[in-house]
């Protein structure tokens, strides 16, 4: 998440019931990841595009995303890291 967050910095994380807005930044669990609170699996990444929104074309790139998909389904999120390198929607598809 570079430059937003860098190496050794300390996060608070807060749980809302509002779902996410574009911009805001999330913290997920890794798809795949085991469900144990001291898994290190934990990402955090910047929202791009939330329920309802038009699907953007990078996400089907190399995620496992149903092409025919126009808009991000309900309960859905596409995310993207602030780091040109950074693992998001385009390799983890939908979160």
């Amino acid at each position: 998440m570079a430059p937003t967050l860098r190496d050794g910095d300390h996060l608070f994380v807060r749980r809302r019931s509002a779902p996410p807005d574009r911009g805001d930044l999330v913290v997920f669990r890794h798809p795949g990841s085991r469900a144990v609170p001291a898994d290190p699996a934990l990402r955090v990444k910047r929202v791009a595009a939330v329920a309802g929104d038009p699907m953007p074309a990078w996400v089907s790139a190399g995620a496992a995303v149903d092409h025919r998909l126009r808009t991000v389904p309900d309960g859905q999120l596409v995310v993207h890291g602030d780091a040109r390198l950074s693992q998001d929607s385009r390799q983890l598809g939908l979160v």
